[in-house]
């Protein structure tokens, strides 16, 4: 970075980057200019702003970005090693304010956004459940169980962060895309895999947390966006979950948890690991990551958080709705007990052969009510008159001429 000199913009130059408040953007650009920013750097921001969401909030967020920076008696260079990194920086900071009022305090995360030096937009399933678990110090080569080693807090905020940190690279590809529309699947799924590496580290934590896991056996099922991969940015997470006891050798054999103790233990460690997802946690300054939903799950937000596969099956097979089936079109297991969640893929399939059969018997009790109803009209019998709502006022007032 050059010796810090003026940088002087005409009204003209601000307006044609986007910019709504001139004088705003005049002070900032001198602030900038003041902070190490030469002429040729303000030039590229002003570029840069051209072609961003929101120009306003992208450049206030870089100045506070920039000033935190300097106060610190850090290299701006370090973080923005070079123009591509610098325009793909602002690009983020134009698309999401909350991001960049974190990087104020967080330059990993600004790192993350501007050169992604791990190439985290480029894992797959298993790399992020690795990097997200290893975080709160599970081992990612247990697929049965890990558990985290660190206490809540620090467990949470590690999270928290890793979680962030691959969101901002990956917004980083989504904005810098010549094609952002064909790259949106791949967007969507890399949010999903994102998420469910988040939830597996969540549960590692409610392992370590809650005494009596090791005696239950946990699977996380997503719904929704989630579980058919399609997630956006602002999206909830809809989840089931599933409990079985835990078999554990033991000599002698230790007798295996009752159903109210499976309950209980399993209550405890979904309502743990929610709160390490969404809830305001003492000692912990990073913001929560998204709400979770388990609306979907049986009887709803008035049934148990958790249940067993038996327990599943036997309320799709007596009291489910149609509705109700065809959420479990979406249904995929997400975090949790590979074996136990694979189970539960068996029996979303039962369910569906069962809503076929369901739906076949209702197609057949409906088929004389149906043949009366299609018979031949009664032309005698007056014509009921067309509802009149306010969406017809509504068109009315559109064709009244105005004067």
């Amino acid at each position: 970075m050059t010796v810090p000199g003026t940088f002087d913009t005409s009204a003209r130059e601000l307006i044609h980057a986007g910019l709504q408040n001139l004088d705003e953007a005049r002070s900032l650009f001198r602030q900038l200019s003041a902070s190490g920013f030469d002429a040729a750097r303000c030039g590229l921001l002003l570029d840069a702003l051209q072609h961003v969401c929101d120009p306003d909030v992208a450049l206030r967020n870089l100045v506070d970005i920039v000033n935190a920076q300097v106060s610190q008696g850090r290299a701006l260079d370090d973080i923005m090693p070079d123009d591509t990194a610098f325009r793909q920086l602002v690009a983020v900071l134009g698309v999401s304010d909350a991001m960049g009022k974190l990087m104020r305090f967080r330059p990993d995360l600004v790192q993350a956004a501007a050169t992604d030096h791990c190439n985290s937009h480029l894992y797959n399933h298993d790399q992020r459940r690795a990097h997200v678990l290893e975080s709160v110090g599970a081992d990612p080569n247990d697929r049965m169980s890990p558990t985290a080693t660190m206490d809540l807090a620090d467990a949470a905020t590690a999270l928290r962060r890793t979680y962030r940190n691959q969101l901002a690279a990956i917004i980083a590809q989504d904005t810098m895309s010549d094609d952002p529309i064909a790259l949106q699947p791949r967007i969507s799924s890399e949010l999903s895999d994102l998420a469910d590496a988040a939830l597996e580290g969540a549960l590692a934590i409610a392992r370590h947390e809650i005494a009596g896991s090791e005696h239950c056996r946990f699977a996380i099922i997503g719904m929704g966006k989630l579980g058919a991969r399609e997630l956006n940015y602002v999206s909830d997470v809809d989840l089931i979950y599933v409990v079985k006891a835990a078999g554990k050798v033991e000599s002698p054999p230790a007798a295996p948890p009752s159903q109210q103790q499976l309950y209980r233990i399993g209550t405890k460690m979904g309502t743990m690991l929610q709160r390490v997802c969404q809830s305001v946690i003492m000692g912990v300054a990073e913001p929560a990551l998204w709400q979770i939903d388990g609306g979907l799950r049986p009887e709803g937000k008035d049934g148990s958080l958790v249940r067993t596969l038996e327990s599943h099956q036997a309320y799709y097979e007596k009291w489910a709705q149609n509705w109700e089936f065809q959420a479990l079109l979406k249904a995929r297991p997400v975090a949790g007990d590979h074996e136990h969640d694979q189970a539960y893929g068996g029996e979303r399939v039962e369910a569906q052969e069962l809503r076929l059969r369901l739906s076949a018997d209702a197609q057949a009790r409906r088929g004389p009510h149906r043949a009366r109803a299609q018979g031949p009209r009664d032309q005698t019998r007056p014509r009921r008159p067309a509802r009149r709502g306010i969406h017809r006022a509504d068109a009315a007032a559109r064709a009244w001429p105005h004067r």
